[in-house]
């Protein structure tokens, strides 16, 4: 009972030489990709490093932000200081009142016809 059947053979060769292209054609489109999947890989590498580069420089700019501030904050603290002591000596000014009524003793007065005791003593040693 054993039938031989030797027709099938060639129609799985022909299938073979075909499913071979195909392979062919798929490790193709494989190498392709990863071609395309390196080159994505080294562009994401470049890209790595510029942010690390950038995160670098970011954190450089803002220690010197920092440090310019504390340096402003200082300038500032010390005007402050500054100017509360200013005012506290420009309320021991006289006021322009005061400066009025010294102006009109001074004018009733007349400090510059005053005598000094000098003066006084040389017109006695004349007079004598």
């Amino acid at each position: 009972m054993e039938k031989a059947i030797e027709a099938p053979l060639p129609q799985k060769k022909v299938q073979h030489i075909s499913s071979q292209k195909e392979i062919d054609v798929v490790n193709r489109r494989i190498t392709v990709v990863e071609e395309r999947l390196e080159t994505i890989r080294s562009h994401i590498d470049i890209l790595d490093k510029n942010i690390i580069e950038k995160h670098k420089s970011n954190l450089g700019a803002i220690e010197r932000i920092e440090t310019d501030m504390r340096s402003l904050r200082a300038d500032i603290q010390q005007t402050n200081e500054l100017m509360q002591r200013l005012v506290k000596r420009s309320q021991e000014f006289a006021t322009r009142e005061e400066v009025k009524v010294l102006e009109k003793y001074i004018n009733i007065w007349q400090p510059l016809k005053f005598t000094t005791k000098e003066d006084v003593l040389d017109i006695i040693k004349r007079n004598k």
